[in-house]
Parts: structure tokens; sequence; C-alpha cells
């Protein structure tokens, strides 16, 4: 059965990406690590995001050059432009965009993780394709509060839905039990997508089954991980998918 993430906090399995990225607490670490011991498709998960990792270049790098051939596929994939390599190597957009396919290849290698589990249990012998169907900058809000922050919003379309993911540093650390909350809005309507587990200011989230074309998204800070009609808390990224 393929797993889905849900907005419960103690559902472990949503904690796997933040795992991989660092962004969990020594509580929370221990924890997950706890229930990756016995949850043989969050040890495949992990294991996949390992084996793409290894070649990105880390957030901030921005003097630091791609190889080649990543660069080349970020042109011809995600830039849809005509830039030179040169043009590549030397704009900080660029390696923004690295950076964001970094994680698109994390995010894919789940997919595929996920079409061998929903294969086996139909089984079927063709995968469903899948591509890249939108990226977003995510914006800081506020030129005040969080003003430093940044982000990716990436949207993978295959033949089981549309899948989300959601990256994010630099955040100002929530108090108490305040809690970074995920909003996907369409005509002034915001729908609830999860809650980003965070450490010293980052975090992921992953969110599957997207049934709406939507308008926006945005993170704000909740008072608790629980808010489900909001946003109520000042926004702190923001992005459109137009």
């Amino acid at each position: 059965m393929k797993r889905q993430t849900r907005q419960e906090p103690d559902n472990r399995c949503e904690f796997a990406a933040s795992y991989m990225f660092g962004g969990l607490n020594e509580a929370m670490r221990l924890a997950f690590e706890d229930h990756l011991a016995r949850c043989g498709e969050c040890r495949q998960f992990v294991c996949d995001i390992a084996s793409v990792t290894d070649g990105c270049p880390e957030p901030g790098a921005a003097e630091c050059a791609p190889p080649a051939g990543l660069k080349a596929w970020v042109r011809a994939q995600l830039l849809h432009d005509d830039l030179t390599e040169e043009e590549l190597a030397h704009s900080p957009r660029i390696i923004g965009g690295i950076v964001a396919v970094c994680l698109l290849l994390i995010t894919a290698a789940a997919l595929s993780a996920f079409h061998t589990n929903e294969m086996s249990a139909t089984g079927s012998s063709l995968a469903a394709p899948y591509h890249i169907q939108r990226i977003v900058d995510l914006q800081a809000a506020d030129a005040g509060f969080a003003a430093g922050a940044e982000g990716h919003a990436v949207v993978i379309f295959d033949g089981f839905g549309a899948h989300l993911i959601v990256q994010a540093d630099k955040l100002p650390e929530p108090e108490k039990d305040e809690a970074y909350r995920v909003w996907l809005q369409k005509d002034g309507v915001s729908v609830g997508a999860g809650t980003i587990p965070t450490e010293a200011g980052e975090g992921a989230l992953r969110c599957d089954g997207i049934t709406e074309r939507y308008e926006r998204i945005a993170i704000s800070l909740e008072p608790d991980a629980f808010v489900a009609n909001g946003p109520h808390g000042p926004l702190v990224l923001t992005g459109d998918f137009s």
C-alpha cells in the first residue's frame, strides 16, 4: 500500500525527508530511528535518498561550479531557455536551481520506491511515468520577520497523481508549541498540506495525493501543529504556482 503523508504530528513516516535533511531535533531523530528499525519502506526511502545526494552541492555554495552534466540537465528540463554553459556557471539563480534539482532527484528516488511497492501490490509490470510539473521559488513574505527565509516547492506528477515536496531554510526558530504549516491556496481558500518539522531553521515536507491545481503556496508560523483552518499566524514564505 502506498504511504500517504498525513498531518498528525505522531506519524513517523512523515518525518523521513526531514530526517535525511537534518531537520529533526535530537529527540525526534532518536524516535524516528527507532521507527526506522521497524519500517521497511522508510529504510528504502532513506537508502534511495542517500544514493542521490552524494553529488549535490551544499545550499549557499554559490562559488562552487556544479557538474557540467547537471548544469545541462537544469537548462534543458527546468529553465527552458538558451543559457550557455558559461552563464550557467556564473548565475547565482542557477546555483539555487542546482540545489532544487538535488531536491527533485531525492523526490524521484522516493517516488521510484513507491512505484515499486504499488506495482508489487497490483502485479503490474509497468512503471507509471512521472515528470516535473512545477518548481516554485519561495520568497520571504515579510521584510522584517523571517526576512532571510527561503525555500523551494516542487510538484511532480505521475500516474498516481501529483506529489509536493517543500524545503525551507533560514526559518526563525519556533517557540514552545509553535509549528510551521504549509498551505495550498485557490480562489481565496487555504488547504493545510502538513507541518514542516524544523531544526536549526531548516526543514522539509512531502505530501502525496494533490488533486487540485492550486494558485499559491504559503508557509505560516502557527501556535501549534493542529491548526486546520488557516493561516492564522504570520506568513513566512510564499510562492505562486501560476
